[in-house]
């Protein structure tokens, strides 16, 4: 730790005496400045770019998302079957512990036609 201020103080030296011999209109950076230039420097060539591509943390996409209309809708081996935690309902979005099986989706008893195009 004590290696890093030793070569800031040394490289602030060597820019204090070049910027004094060059003929030059610009200031001479005092020893604060000349640290907020480096770190400017640094944020600025190694800072990581935010990431934008991929779904946002934290949302859920709808059930009618998650599962494709062809297998929703097939007719073949749905069941209903209890869950042990809760689940939302893909119909009408409250809380069950009962889903279809094979779309993985918490339905109530009334919800399953509807979910299944029964109805």
């Amino acid at each position: 730790m004590f290696v890093l201020p030793c070569i800031q103080q040394i490289t602030i030296y060597v820019y204090v005496d070049c910027r004094k011999t060059k003929a030059s209109e610009d200031p001479v950076l005092d020893l604060l400045s000349y640290r907020r230039e480096v770190v400017k420097t640094y944020i600025s060539c190694y800072s990581q770019p935010r990431p934008t591509a991929g779904r946002v943390r934290g949302t859920v996409l709808p059930a009618d998302r998650r599962v494709s209309n062809d297998v929703r809708m097939d007719h073949l081996d749905h069941y209903q079957k209890p869950y042990a935690t809760q689940k939302r309902c893909g119909v009408c979005h409250k809380n069950t512990r009962k889903g279809c099986f094979k779309c993985g989706v918490g339905l109530h008893d009334h919800c399953f036609e509807k979910w299944h195009g029964l109805q």
